[in-house]
């Protein structure tokens, strides 16, 4: 639970609000939301499957504080630093969908290349990697991680759990109309 939440249910408590604050939690998350942001937020949190690909940050669902905060400065315009504690603060919210029980159904399909790329210090970075560690190991299959890399005319695939194991090879145009494929939801997941 959150510590606005926490709040909430203390001072619903002691004000004999019979409930009316505990029962405001919900929007408060919701309020510190973008807006653009609250319906995906309202979908996410009824969700019984979560499938996301990223190719630049990791997901806000797996983000550390720190990490989260590091993305959210690099914003342009600018935002206001309250406007960025707000963000950093609703991410715990959002990501009790990871402890839910019974637990949806999610996959996270991330580009090598995101967890190479540095927000904010060395420290963030290497908090941020610990917490993807810690989340594919709590999971009930474990961590699942492919690494793709780019040849001159070829995309390698591989388990990362398995570097010496073996290696699928594309041609990149083999590649993009499996992408293509992907994109356009040809094949049932």
């Amino acid at each position: 639970m959150t510590r606005v939440g926490e709040f909430l249910d203390a001072a619903d408590e002691v004000l004999g609000a019979f409930g009316v604050l505990r029962a405001a939690k919900e929007e408060v998350a919701k309020a510190r939301l973008p807006a653009f942001f609250r319906g995906a937020a309202r979908l996410e949190a009824q969700a019984t499957e979560f499938h996301a690909y990223e190719c630049l940050v990791v997901n806000g669902l797996l983000q550390t504080e720190d990490y989260a905060r590091a993305v959210l400065n690099t914003q342009r315009p600018l935002l206001e630093e309250e406007t960025v504690e707000q963000r950093v603060a609703a991410r715990p919210a959002r990501q009790e969908l990871l402890n839910r029980r019974p637990s949806p159904i999610m996959s996270f399909v991330t580009e090598e290349a995101v967890p190479r790329r540095q927000y904010g210090s060395a420290e963030v970075l290497r908090g941020q990697l610990e917490r993807l560690l810690h989340i594919g190991q709590m999971r009930s299959e474990g961590g699942m991680c492919v690494e793709v890399a780019t040849g001159p005319t070829a995309i390698h695939i591989r388990d990362s759990k398995h570097a010496q194991g073996p290696q699928l090879a594309f041609h990149i145009r083999e590649w993009g109309a499996f992408i293509g494929s992907l994109s356009a939801e040809e094949f049932d997941a």
